[in-house]
């Protein structure tokens, strides 16, 4: 065995002397445990030599152990097991870390003149077949089970009798022999994020997703990928947009709101994620929709800071937001943004909906004004009618006494900082103090927590 400098290749020194310990024509080599050399010999039999003197230390594998015969390359595994090609039998034998025979690791497809032998980086093994149609093998490793045809040597190759893996440098990650920066500067590869990685490898290491498997990261792309804006919502004409009701009486949802905003979420596209986020304009403040609170009824959502991932088109169809950012007698902006966006691409929100709430056409300081009355005929209660007087009050008592003849929660639900999402006298009490002329009491969107 004769050893060579690694960098420049010159000769060092002969390191095993031939014949050192009974040792015949050798073939296949490896270091294993505890640094030791590994050396495959024509009489059947793995020997083990010191890794620093090249010294002999002892038979490893005894000749035919387990029907060893001609053994070729040999390659260490999980567990410091050994796997070893037995050129004469078609097969690769296992032996554990004392040299213990355990079993035929290639079941099924059979490597003909198997050589070759190594651990490739997703830990399964891999076989060059040198005779018959020639292959580089994929077995999984515990079970010995044949994967695939890894390499076919329909053309160029003809015996791999040696083959090997290339460590990946940290610094080409895409494994073209050039440094990934320089990839990038030169226009071989994209860097869309600017994080001196190719896109390739934000994709095949999945730091990035490619739902529509453009190859490009989603996260650049995302624009492209924007959902239909959430709308205000019309008259409903549905049982399941009036969100449970036992009848659904027509324009029961329609409407601006005091302290709600009412949106349909529906225009999202089904099965992916999307964050909704709400702007004030007037104060610049935004939040994002919050997950859905088990104690909320299932059509109300919160506000928060942080976005929240959510498939919409499992929801309800129609959703209420409310927080204390959210006034009478003002407007808010709300857009989507897909999940495989970065939280802060805001160039890559959807077109803003502009949802209001109830207004006060006195210009004044009048607010509570939750509907026009009940319709006689229809049993439909109107929208808002730009007053505010003992018909709101009623209202909400009639809601507090029965939810399904009552106006919709979110009309009626006006008390505290941020509402409850349930009707009590508190409420009631409200609408009787604006009646009486008390302004707005509650921090406005700019001060609020």
């Amino acid at each position: 065995m004769l050893e060579f400098d690694r960098v420049t290749g010159a000769f060092v020194q002969t390191f095993v002397a031939s014949g050192s310990g009974g040792l015949v024509g050798p073939f296949g080599l490896a270091f294993g445990p505890l640094g030791r050399l590994f050396v495959a010999g024509s009489d059947h039999a793995v020997r083990r030599y010191d890794g620093f003197s090249g010294s002999f230390l002892n038979v490893f594998v005894t000749a035919g152990s387990g029907g060893l015969s001609g053994p070729r390359g040999i390659a260490f595994g999980p567990n410091n097991r050994l796997f070893v090609a037995s050129f004469n039998t078609n097969s690769v034998l296992e032996y554990s870390s004392a040299g213990v025979f355990l079993r035929n690791a290639t079941a099924g497809i059979i490597p003909n003149g198997a050589w070759g032998v190594r651990i490739g980086p997703n830990g399964n093994l891999f076989v060059g077949r040198n005779n018959g149609p020639i292959r580089i093998l994929e077995y999984q490793i515990d079970e010995g089970r044949y994967l695939r045809s890894f390499i076919r040597g329909d053309n160029s190759l003809t015996s791999p009798t040696g083959f090997d893996f290339r460590p990946q440098s940290p610094l080409d990650c895409n494994a073209n022999f050039a440094v990934d920066t320089c990839d990038i500067s030169s226009g071989l590869s994209t860097d869309c994020q600017a994080n001196n990685r190719p896109d390739e490898c934000d994709l095949a290491l999945h730091f990035s997703t490619d739902i529509d498997n453009s190859g490009v990261p989603d996260e650049c792309e995302c624009v492209q990928l924007a959902p239909v804006p959430v709308e205000t919502l019309g008259a409903c004409t549905t049982n399941a947009q009036c969100s449970g009701v036992s009848t659904c009486i027509a324009s029961r949802c329609y409407g601006p709101k005091n302290r709600y905003l009412s949106i349909s979420p529906g225009g999202l596209v089904p099965n992916e994620s999307f964050g909704i986020r709400v702007r004030h304009p007037g104060s610049g403040r935004t939040w994002w929709v919050n997950a859905h609170q088990a104690s909320d009824p299932a059509d109300v959502f919160r506000l928060g800071t942080t976005r929240t991932c959510q498939m919409w088109d499992t929801l309800p169809s129609v959703i209420h937001l409310t927080d204390c950012g959210i006034v009478p007698d003002d407007q808010y902006e709300v857009q989507a943004l897909h999940c495989a966006c970065l939280e802060n691409a805001l160039p890559l929100l959807s077109p803003p909906t502009v949802v209001p709430t109830t207004p006060d056409p006195t210009g004044g300081a009048v607010w509570g004004d939750c509907t026009g009355g009940l319709d006689p005929q229809t049993l439909a209660w109107r929208p808002p009618n730009g007053f505010l007087n003992i018909t709101d009050i009623q209202a909400a008592v009639f809601r507090f006494q029965d939810p399904l003849t009552g106006p919709p929660l979110a009309w009626v639900d006006i008390h505290g900082t941020t509402p409850n999402a349930f009707i009590n006298v508190s409420d009631i009490q409200q609408f009787v103090l604006a009646f009486a002329g008390q302004a707005y009491p509650n921090p406005m969107p700019g001060v609020c927590p």
